[in-house]
């Protein structure tokens, strides 16, 4: 079938691409199935280096590229790494799925893609999710790709958030 020249040509793109565009490249063939979570493993034995850090880095349930970076600059940074696209509720039922979330502490990381300011309707949703998501006592940090500019303020934001609620880990 067509998955096996995929991989192959993903081997040989992992093999020249930065770490950060070999994961993103990875958990975007996961999502579009392109790829499968069992080649994702065959990957672990591939005689790389390179290859295998992507593969141990890849996830499924990314929605972007720019969401896979987000996540990699929190893990980098030592962090505890969130779960992906979680449904997150309260007393009245489910309130939406959040990008990131550290489930320990109840931080939520949204990525805000330009469709979220250009589109009305996605506008007024986001705003009612986080209208919702802040009445259940949840963090929600809101990230743009100008934060994608500034990973350190980025994760400093972050780690701030996970200590006020109780994350112990160093700045």
């Amino acid at each position: 079938g067509p998955i096996a020249p995929v991989f192959d040509a993903y081997v040989e793109f992992a093999l020249e691409a930065t770490l950060c565009d070999a994961v993103a490249v990875g958990d975007a063939l996961l999502r579009k199935k392109l790829m499968t979570p069992k080649q994702v493993e065959e990957l672990l034995t591939v005689e790389h280096p390179a290859v295998r850090a992507a593969a141990k880095a890849m996830r499924v349930g990314a929605h972007s590229v720019r969401e896979t970076k987000v996540r990699l600059a929190i893990v980098t940074a030592g962090l505890p790494e969130p779960r992906l696209q979680v449904s997150l509720g309260d007393g009245q039922g489910v309130i939406g799925d959040v990008d990131l979330y550290f489930e320990k502490y109840g931080v939520v990381v949204e990525y805000e893609g330009d469709q979220h300011r250009t589109s009305k309707s996605q506008w007024q949703k986001d705003l009612d999710k986080y209208e919702r998501l802040s009445a259940a006592r949840f963090h929600v940090i809101r990230v743009t790709a100008q934060d994608l500019h500034d990973p350190q303020a980025l994760i400093t934001r972050i780690h701030d958030a996970l200590r006020s609620r109780g994350y112990r880990g160093r700045r």
